[in-house]
């Protein structure tokens, strides 16, 4: 009896043991899937060229007539909106679903749509169709309606009436002993695997500095011994 029952307590030990294996590390969090020097020289290009439509403005308020300065005004305003606009989709989020399992690091990532961004977009078209007719029922010039219609239909209108939202893409890290460097941004949060070239790395990003914090210490756990570690600004 004595032993059966050593037996038993033994295999529910075991059990319990097994039960209480960490569980992987997950997290989800939103950031701009881009490297930080091109992040960096986007926002500079763009705002370079709004101060430059701005500055035309001023130099023609300062030698042009009122109606050229009010010309240019105009311009410079539908300019700005139209390079704040392709600004903010330049730098859109991505949302990254991270899993750290005991042999390797793997994510899915997908840009950060709204839920109904498929039926905005179709409205969207749709508008600029109806816009176009009521602008020509206004001016009573039934060809800026045919313009106004050829322009959109040239321009892909068709394809983005059936543009669905991309599917997640799943990245999957080499194993923990293939990498020779690990890199701390705290500044951004992120930390960076390398193997051989420096300027290409496995790159996670993290929600807060709980997390940030345990995601190391899993590392240095796991990674192997030659692996060096610092803490710096990672610009890639």
């Amino acid at each position: 009896m004595e032993h059966f029952m050593g037996q038993r307590d033994g295999l529910t030990q075991s059990k319990l043991m097994k039960n209480s294996r960490p569980a992987p590390l997950k997290w989800t969090i939103k950031a701009i899937n881009a490297p930080r020097k091109s992040i960096s020289f986007t926002i500079k290009l763009f705002v370079g060229a709004i101060l430059l439509a701005w500055a035309v403005v001023a130099w023609t308020a300062w030698t042009g007539s009122e109606d050229s300065h009010m010309f240019v005004s105009i311009m410079a305003t539908g300019l700005t909106l139209f390079l704040l606009w392709i600004l903010k989709h330049c730098l859109q989020k991505s949302v990254f679903h991270y899993v750290v399992h005991a042999t390797h690091l793997q994510y899915t990532h997908y840009l950060d749509y709204p839920e109904n961004a498929e039926a905005r977009l179709k409205r969207s078209i749709i508008s600029l169709f109806v816009g176009a007719a009521v602008i020509a029922v206004v001016l009573k010039s039934l060809s800026v309606f045919v313009i106004g219609t050829a322009y959109l239909l040239l321009n892909g209108a068709p394809q983005l009436m059936c543009w669905k939202r991309p599917e997640p893409e799943l990245v999957v890290s080499p194993p923990w002993k293939k990498f020779q460097r690990m890199i701390i941004d705290r500044k951004y949060r992120l930390v960076v695997l390398l193997i051989d070239d420096p300027t290409i790395g496995f790159k996670a990003h993290l929600p807060d500095d709980a997390h940030l914090q345990r995601y190391v210490a899993f590392l240095k756990a796991v990674l192997p011994p030659h692996v060096q570690y610092s803490e710096e600004r990672w610009e890639w």
